[in-house]
């Protein structure tokens, strides 16, 4: 617990008496609402919910807010000097539902220390996976009188390594050449198609492989101390539809989503239309959540679109027909999903709305020159390779072609118990191939860049 607290006041000592005020509220309201039957319950938990709300309204959106009027009134309101604070994205999730499920009376445990601690989990605290209370909170309870395991700590090691190696290795080897198209103040005048998509695709790539790198460091770590944190990436960019997607992509993201706000709003239990608008309002929420700007809110509202579209398209077909199990249709429904994907990344990467409908519009009707390939550096090819490579095998595959077979093992039964067990007469394999891939990453470390989703 004093480490967590410490690793995240380390960052801004200013901003740790905000975490833990913010713990301290929450768990009195959510105490107080599991042990009342006060008539004012209802109103005490809303009262919750906007503390949580404001406080993450004026941290993270107060600029943009201001930003707004401003456009719309013609004042010149200046910006406010916020710092946003690290991880408050994260935390204030976890703690509506925290509350949220106190006035359900669905929390079983109410230790302080232990809720602290599940607000505080290092590991986890600063990008996620976002992890539920009933997740955490009874690892952290039995944790005391289970001891630490040789096993567990080579395989969160090696899951460590692995992740650490997805950031370093990949993700900021592609972040030179995406910047160099994003953030070029010549962004607006590039024409080339085939050079626009490039830098869509690799920041595809980063993404993914930054931010999976990350809940893989994570969940070593967690493992490392004997918790489980959950999976939070499930070969997202190999699935062929958009629901699919979402159930593999920032899976603890799009379960909080799901069960706070998609379901309170109705879910599907108000037939199609209104079913659909719920889509819509959960992604468009979502897409705010990530940050404050019309980018984030166009990728939302992107997103939602596609998911309501994917949902009415199995209304009105029928998914068992031959036609829709055949080769060529899954292939189709593959490439397709794969570009509505590539093309939201461009909003949720870009500077400005200006910026991204620049490039969406050159990716689809730029010039065609073949020449402007050979401008692509050679590094950045191998890079496209081996990320789809990684990105398109689930973990098992690639680990048995690495010959890491612990990790195989261990995946196979981190899905089935929720621990990890290596095979006995193995561990010297996770040695071998954590070294050298550590060793790679020292390398690396010259000049190492922020994790992506820190500045949400």
């Amino acid at each position: 617990m004093f480490a967590s607290i410490v690793f995240y006041g380390y960052w801004k000592v200013e901003y740790l008496s905000l975490l833990l005020g913010s713990v301290v509220v929450n768990y009195f309201i959510g105490n107080w609402l599991a042990a009342t039957q006060s008539r004012h319950k209802r109103w005490v938990l809303t009262g919750g919910i906007v503390f949580n709300l404001s406080l993450l309204a004026y941290f993270k959106y107060v600029n943009f807010f201001i930003e707004i009027v401003n456009q719309l009134t013609g004042s010149q309101w200046p910006s406010l000097g916020v710092i946003l604070p690290l991880a408050i994205s994260f935390y204030t999730f976890q703690q509506i539902a925290y509350i949220v499920d106190s006035y359900s009376n669905l929390v079983e445990e109410r230790s302080f220390s232990n809720y602290l601690l599940f607000v505080c989990f290092f590991p986890q605290l600063i990008a996620g996976p976002i992890v539920h209370h009933k997740w955490l909170m009874p690892q952290l309870k039995s944790i005391v009188n289970n001891p630490l395991r040789w096993r567990n700590f080579l395989g969160g090691l090696l899951l460590f390594t692995l992740g650490l190696s997805k950031k370093l290795l990949i993700a900021d080897s592609l972040s030179p050449y995406v910047q160099d198209t994003f953030d070029s103040p010549d962004v607006l005048t590039q024409s080339s198609l085939l050079m626009t998509w490039a830098a869509a695709y690799a920041y595809t790539l980063q993404l993914y492989f930054d931010f999976s790198g990350y809940a893989d460091m994570a969940i070593g770590l967690g493992f490392m101390f004997g918790i489980a944190l959950p999976q939070n990436f499930l070969s997202p960019y190999r699935t062929s539809n958009i629901i699919d997607f979402w159930r593999g992509w920032h899976v603890t993201l799009s379960n909080f989503l799901r069960d706070y706000l998609y379901i309170p709003l109705g879910g599907n239990r108000k037939g199609e239309t209104r079913r659909y608008v719920n889509l819509f309002l959960t992604m468009l929420l979502g897409g705010l959540w990530h940050g404050a700007g019309w980018t984030f809110v166009i990728w939302g509202a992107l997103h939602g679109t596609y998911l309501t579209i994917n949902h009415l398209w199995r209304h009105i077909f029928d998914m068992n027909n031959g036609f829709f199990q055949t080769l060529p249709y899954k292939i189709s429904c593959f490439l397709l999903t794969a570009l509505a994907v590539i093309v939201a990344w461009v909003y949720f990467r870009a500077t400005s709305v200006e910026v991204a409908n620049h490039m969406v519009t050159v990716m689809f009707s730029g010039d065609l020159d073949w020449g402007h390939l050979a401008s692509i550096p050679q590094q950045v090819y191998v890079l496209f390779l081996l990320g789809t490579v990684i990105a398109a095998f689930p973990l098992r595959a690639i680990s048995i072609a690495l010959l890491a077979v612990p990790l195989a093992l261990a995946e196979e039964h981190y899905k089935e118990y929720g621990h990890l067990k290596l095979a006995i007469g193995h561990q010297w394999i996770v040695f071998v191939f954590a070294g050298m891939l550590m060793t790679l990453c020292i390398f690396a470390l010259a000049e190492p860049m922020e994790f992506i989703y820190f500045q949400f």
